[in-house]
């Protein structure tokens, strides 16, 4: 009894357009044998215009444009595989640019099909600028959660997948940080208390994502120590497995940092595996992670 859950920051599929085919087959080898695969930094949209491919004003060290349909794309790539959830959080390109109305942004959660499951969309941050952009101070762009309860072969899992925001000053605490982790632990507990019989109670839980930050940070003890895991709160694989590099070769080499992916998970003698895919098409690599 095993379930394999993967986490992708997919850089907006600003490689699509370069690498063509290759970019679509990482993802479906990777959803070969995923449970529950986690996207950010995914666009959707659904008119006729503008183009598939938009470069906003400030785009940033990406390598392309931005692909404003990739959600439409998975859905296509995955449908025989997975039932899709899109949580988006702003409209627009990316966190740089709010002319795009008619462009949605945000994360995705895919099921495998066959899988009992629940599901729950928030936000575990709220808060708008102009444009989103960040000024000195920050003013991180809203960010949205999702957390799903799977049944496999008698056992319920929690996942549960958020985004954490960008600040200009670098990955290091801040009030809004840590605003958006206390709304993370929040909203992954309202989840379980939807369930009036109890039967989410033993659920292994499993929280992951891109937190813009680093082992350095407070607030990933915060959301390490939550009783969300137990009285014995949660284990941090990177921090097990000794994984500080979490980036691509498509990351700069001038950045500071090179952490940034983190999965915590409550029970330490209760996973198999723990891997980084540094192949991917993406500035972050790929976090898979299986669980008994």
């Amino acid at each position: 009894m095993t379930l394999t859950v993967k986490h992708f920051n997919t850089w907006s599929a600003c490689l699509e357009q370069e690498l063509k085919n290759e970019y679509w087959e990482f993802i479906s080898r990777h959803a070969q044998n995923a449970d529950i695969l986690h996207f950010s930094e995914v666009h959707s949209c659904t008119s006729d215009v503008p183009s598939d491919y938009v470069n906003p004003e400030e785009a940033g060290h990406r390598e392309g444009p931005i692909h404003i349909r990739q959600y439409q794309k998975l859905e296509e790539l995955l449908r025989s595989t997975h039932i899709l959830y899109f949580a988006p959080q702003i409209k627009g390109l990316h966190d740089l640019d709010g002319s795009y109305q008619n462009v949605q942004y945000g994360n995705v959660t895919a099921v495998a099909l066959g899988l009992t499951h629940d599901t729950e969309t928030g936000m575990c941050y709220r808060k708008f600028n102009k444009l989103n952009e960040q000024d000195i101070g920050g003013k991180p762009a809203s960010k949205s959660i999702q957390s799903v309860f799977v049944l496999k072969e008698g056992q319920w899992y929690q996942s549960i997948h958020y985004h954490g925001h960008w600040d200009n000053r670098g990955k290091i605490d801040t009030k809004q940080r840590f605003i958006q982790a206390q709304t993370v632990l929040n909203f992954a507990k309202q989840h379980r208390e939807k369930d009036m019989c109890g039967i989410w109670d033993t659920a292994q839980v499993i929280l992951g994502g891109d937190f813009n930050i680093t082992s350095k940070c407070e607030v990933l003890e915060t959301l390490r120590k939550s009783n969300l895991f137990g009285d014995d709160s949660g284990v941090v694989l990177n921090h097990l497995f000794k994984i500080d590099d979490t980036r691509t070769k498509w990351y700069p080499d001038n950045k500071p940092h090179r952490e940034a992916n983190f999965v915590i998970t409550n029970y330490e003698e209760r996973f198999l595996g723990f891997g980084i895919d540094q192949t991917a098409p993406s500035d972050h690599a790929m976090i898979t992670t299986v669980l008994q």
